[in-house]
């Protein structure tokens, strides 16, 4: 699980640089009320796309992975994946004008149309990133990431430059989507001829309550969408977008753990190894309240990172992003506790966890938007994703048969302490934020290894594993 999340995770921390890259640029050129339009199309576009496709995920991984025979469920994913795509091509062709009627922007219309050839590429290559994850080619699934974020960020950069506005900010996005697609297909090669699997209740009863709860989560997230309805000017919408944005970056770590271990704990158990799948769900539980620190010092250094990134006249989405980030947190364990459900072989509860906070959110966002703006709706967003979060670790911890890691996170929060302190008594700003970023980190793991956190048989098991990158990278 290390290798493959290590391989996952070192592809995916690309959108940091290049996300960042992106969104300085971005908000730099297209200022708050263009940045703001960009934000909300793609978004909304995003938003769908991964309700949509993200569904999937699990199911495919759990289907690959538990069988040599793996063409027959590949394929029977992939076209779904690609029949996901188009229809969401063909929804935004027709519903861009409502939506553009929805956000009080006739302008929105032409983006929304345009931004819909991006659907069949981008969830066909997710279908291949999760086939290559099921069959345990972490690597691939990797390069394929880095391709897609890389060649975004370029084309992205060089379509504004070229004076194409937030017209060439959103082909720059299709083009790469499209790259990532073509790279994915050179790796995994699908046999279309192997043939697909039928549409059993067995198949069914995986696909439906995880496409359902992934709906709802991304439903969930809809306050972005809100706050522009009920009224918010363009600016607005950007200080929001830019804090959203930058709080998305934990969910890199979810992203980067989810394949291997459902992969992985899919097999132990399939082999009767149910101590060995245990001991990797403890350590995946236990690594959540590894990061307190880090989200600690993320809201702490927040009125620095904000005014380096998107620069002082985005200062208004400083609060927003504190009050987002324990949302983040929140939405990120009910993501390791789906992919523990469907490992133990219960997708049903993912969606009971899911369904509950749509309506109790979008209530409390009626009440909480006109009265404080999008301070109301990043408050509602945190408070259930936390609650959400909380039921659904409990749950996971009741059917793993596993006790609350109460020592772990009593660490974690004196760490994060030590972290908030540093971060308040040494006040910097410029490029030196980025050393104090790595001071942060660099006091999470100290603290860590000082508390004895980990066990010996983990400090081993990393030594090995560096080990073997360093021989392997030697011989290159």
């Amino acid at each position: 699980m290390l290798k493959g999340m290590a391989h996952i995770f070192s592809a995916e921390t690309l959108v940091l640089p290049t996300g960042m890259v992106t969104a300085i640029f971005l908000a730099r050129y297209l200022g708050p009320a263009g940045y703001g339009i960009f934000a909300l199309v793609s978004q909304l576009v995003i938003w769908l796309e991964q309700s949509s496709a993200f569904g999937l995920t699990d199911s495919t991984i759990r289907f690959v992975s538990g069988t040599k025979k793996w063409e027959r469920p590949a394929n029977t994913f992939l076209f779904l994946y690609l029949a996901t795509g188009l229809m969401l091509a063909a929804f935004f062709q027709l519903a861009a004008p409502l939506l553009s009627k929805l956000f009080q922007d006739p302008d929105m219309t032409a983006f929304f149309r345009l931004f819909a050839l991006d659907t069949p590429f981008y969830c066909l290559s997710l279908g291949i990133q999760y086939v290559l994850a099921g069959r345990h080619r972490f690597r691939d699934q990797a390069f394929m990431s880095a391709v897609y974020w890389t060649s975004r960020m370029i084309l992205i950069i060089l379509f504004v430059l070229g004076g194409m506005g937030i017209q060439g900010a959103v082909l720059g996005s299709i083009t790469a989507s499209c790259i990532q697609m073509i790279a994915g297909c050179i790796l995994l090669r699908p046999r279309i001829g192997a043939g697909f699997l039928k549409i059993t209740k067995h198949l069914m009863g995986f696909i439906a309550p995880l496409s359902a709860a992934i709906v709802f989560l991304r439903l969930f997230r809809m306050e972005l969408f809100m706050i522009k309805a009920l009224g918010a000017s363009a600016a607005f919408t950007g200080y929001y977008g830019a804090a959203l944005n930058l709080s998305m970056t934990p969910f890199l770590f979810s992203k980067s753990l989810s394949p291997p271990l459902l992969s992985i704990c899919t097999h132990l158990l399939d082999d009767q190894k149910t101590d060995s799948a245990r001991l990797m769900a403890r350590t995946a539980i236990r690594s959540l309240f590894w990061l307190v620190p880090l989200f600690t010092g993320a809201v702490s250094l927040s009125p620095e990172l904000i005014r380096l990134i998107f620069g002082s006249h985005f200062m208004p989405a400083v609060p927003v992003f504190q009050i987002l980030m324990p949302a983040a947190y929140g939405l990120m364990i009910i993501r390791i506790s789906f992919t523990l459900f469907v490992a133990m072989g219960k997708p049903g509860w993912t969606f009971f966890i899911a369904f509950p906070m749509v309506p109790l959110a979008f209530t409390a966002h009626l009440i909480m938007i006109p009265r404080i703006g999008s301070i109301g709706a990043a408050v509602v967003t945190a408070a259930f994703a936390m609650l959400g979060g909380i039921i659904a670790l409990a749950m996971c911890l009741s059917v793993w048969s596993l006790r609350f890691p109460l020592g772990t996170l009593s660490k974690c929060v004196g760490i994060a302490v030590l972290v908030h302190l540093f971060c308040v008594m040494w006040p910097i700003s410029g490029v030196l934020i980025f050393v104090k970023i790595l001071l942060v980190i660099a006091i999470s793991i100290s603290g860590l290894i000082l508390f004895r956190e980990f066990s010996a048989a983990e400090i081993r098991s990393l030594n090995n594993w560096l080990l073997r990158r360093s021989v392997t990278g030697n011989i290159k």
